[in-house]
């Protein structure tokens, strides 16, 4: 069959060069979340000094492109369809990741466990691939979306910043012998199914 080239440009916010973001390019559907720090080749490139960009010899399919930029949680995503002739004029324009808040609440006898010490994660849901950057800050130190941002308060109340979308799961280690019974988000329980952010 005949494959396509796949182009198009970068849209970053001022201050942010087109050579910090990494773009990676899956089959539509797939869930992804970043993490500076190491590196995923499959099918990555980096856009050029003007933000643009190529996909060379892509099977027809359904395909996203990903952009990541490190540590700083901007995310664009742009869906295409290869069909056997190329593709230009995709646009990827860079936005602030999201914001993820909620509380924690202790149900149960015994002394309730102290919640400052408690820790989050959203770590992608059914083993999803994460997209991995090289362009953390910092002398290379890097943090897995959500593993680590989480600010929890003594009264439970949280705010973890810069998530980027994907399905996550959602999890708690909680201090004091204490274990998650339920994790809820509009009624729905995302211990049983995936939270899509």
């Amino acid at each position: 069959v005949r494959t396509a080239r796949i182009e198009g440009t970068v849209g970053t916010p001022p201050g942010v060069p087109s050579s910090s973001v990494d773009l990676l390019i899956t089959t539509a559907g797939m869930s992804v979340a970043s993490a500076p720090g190491m590196m995923m080749t499959f099918n990555r490139v980096r856009p050029d000094a003007e933000g643009k960009f190529s996909y060379p010899g892509m099977a027809p399919g359904k395909y996203t492109i990903n952009a990541r930029v490190g540590n700083q949680g901007l995310w664009a995503n742009a869906d295409v369809i290869a069909d056997g002739e190329n593709i230009s004029g995709v646009r990827l324009d860079l936005a602030p990741g999201l914001t993820l808040s909620g509380s924690i609440t202790a149900a149960g006898a015994g002394q309730p466990p102290d919640l400052t010490q408690a820790r989050l994660s959203l770590p992608p849901a059914g083993g999803a691939p994460i997209i991995i950057s090289m362009t953390a800050g910092g002398g290379g130190e890097g943090r897995i979306v959500g593993l680590s941002d989480a600010k929890i308060g003594a009264d439970g109340r949280f705010t973890m910043p810069n998530v980027t979308p994907g399905k996550y799961t959602l999890d708690a280690r909680l201090p004091g012998g204490w274990a998650l019974k339920s994790a809820r988000i509009g009624g729905k329980d995302v211990l049983d199914f995936p939270l899509e952010v």
